[in-house]
Formats: structure tokens, C-alpha cells, sequence
């Protein structure tokens, strides 16, 4: 068989229905850097990584540009998912370091508004934790951590240290199965140790 072409994979995470998401990590494209990229999407299976359907992240007035870069699921909130976008940054632009949430399994999209300075420019964010689409915690892009109680619609200052789990992404426990983000793609461990790369599909 002819070996699948690798692809880097940023994020899996599963959800409360079992799905397993898969965030693309792509490459930046704006002037300036050298590895092209695709557009954002995700990718989700059903049948634990046998096969994948593109699942694309689109809000109103508002498309994914760059790739997912994070991805986070919430036990206690069926067919909630947070994507965090990748950050692309060179001298010239800042594309991307945007949150995206869904409600109802990616059939419909909004955005998370960015935390606003006095200069009312939406922050770049660089690395978020959540443990509801309500509670919400970032780190920007400019070194700065704010808090969210109401799902972005107020932030506030707050101090916390960045996660190390901020630099790798981290594998998955699913069902029996150890599911580990590569930049070659996704490795899925059985319990017996046989590893196979079902992403990409």
C-alpha cells in the first residue's frame, strides 16, 4: 500500500459523543515565512480514527484562515468544542490566535471576542485553557493573561504561569486506544502495543 502523505496534527480531543477531533496544524503562509499552509479545518471520526470527514469552521463574517492549533472539550457540555486558531506571526501581520466554539457538535459556529485593550484592538491569543465555553483563561500573543467568566463577552487581568503542556500537545486516552499528536500525523496505540497512523486519511 502507498504510504499516506504525513501531516502535522496539532490536537485530539474527544467528545461526549464519542467523536474524535482532530486539529490540522498546517503551516503559516503569510510573507515572511516559508512553509506554505492550508485552510483551517478539523477533522472528526466516529469509528475511532478508521476514517475521517472534513469538518470546516466557519462563523458568521468569520472563516479559519490559519490551521486549529488547540482544541478543548467539555464533559459537562455536550457538543461543545473550542478551537483556538494557530497564531502566524511575522513583522509585517499577525494572522489567526483567534478562539472559535460550537455548541452543537460544528453544525454552527460563533467567535469568541478577544480580550480589548484601551486601543480597542482584539489581542492575538497565543494559548487558552477552559473548563466550560464560559470559564475561560489566555494567554496573549503580546504576554498578557486575562479571565473570562461569561465566554468572552468581559475579560479581566490575571496572573498565572503558562502551562507546560502549552509547548507539546499532549496524547489522548480514548476508549482504550492512546491517540498521540505527530508532525507526521496521528498515532493511535492499542492495548496490546501495536501503533498504526490513521491520520491522515
Amino acid at each position: 500500500a502507498t504510504p499516506h502523505r504525513p501531516q502535522p496534527v496539532a490536537a485530539v480531543v474527544a467528545t461526549p459523543d464519542g467523536a474524535l477531533w482532530l486539529g490540522d496544524a498546517g503551516r503559516c503562509d503569510e510573507p515572511g515565512v516559508l512553509d506554505p499552509q492550508t485552510e483551517g479545518a478539523l477533522w472528526r471520526s466516529d469509528d475511532q480514527g478508521a476514517t475521517w470527514r472534513l469538518a470546516p469552521v466557519h462563523a458568521p463574517a468569520h472563516r479559519m484562515t490559519t490551521a486549529a492549533a488547540q482544541l478543548i472539550a467539555f464533559p459537562d457540555h455536550p457538543g461543545a468544542l473550542l478551537v483556538r486558531s494557530q497564531r502566524c506571526r511575522t513583522d509585517a501581520v499577525t494572522r489567526g490566535g483567534d478562539l472559535l466554539l460550537t455548541l452543537d457538535g460544528g453544525a454552527s459556529w460563533r467567535t469568541v471576542p478577544p480580550p480589548r485593550p484601551h486601543t480597542g484592538a482584539g489581542h492575538d491569543i497565543a494559548y487558552v485553557q477552559a473548563t466550560s465555553p464560559q470559564r475561560l483563561t489566555v494567554w496573549t500573543g503580546q504576554g498578557q493573561v486575562f479571565a473570562s467568566e461569561d465566554g468572552g463577552a468581559s475579560w479581566a487581568p490575571a496572573l498565572a504561569p503558562l502551562p507546560p503542556e502549552a509547548a507539546q500537545p499532549l496524547p489522548l486516552q480514548h476508549r482504550g486506544f492512546t491517540f498521540t499528536p505527530t508532525p507526521d500525523g496521528l498515532l493511535r496505540a492499542a492495548p496490546g502495543g501495536d501503533t498504526l497512523r490513521v491520520f491522515p486519511p
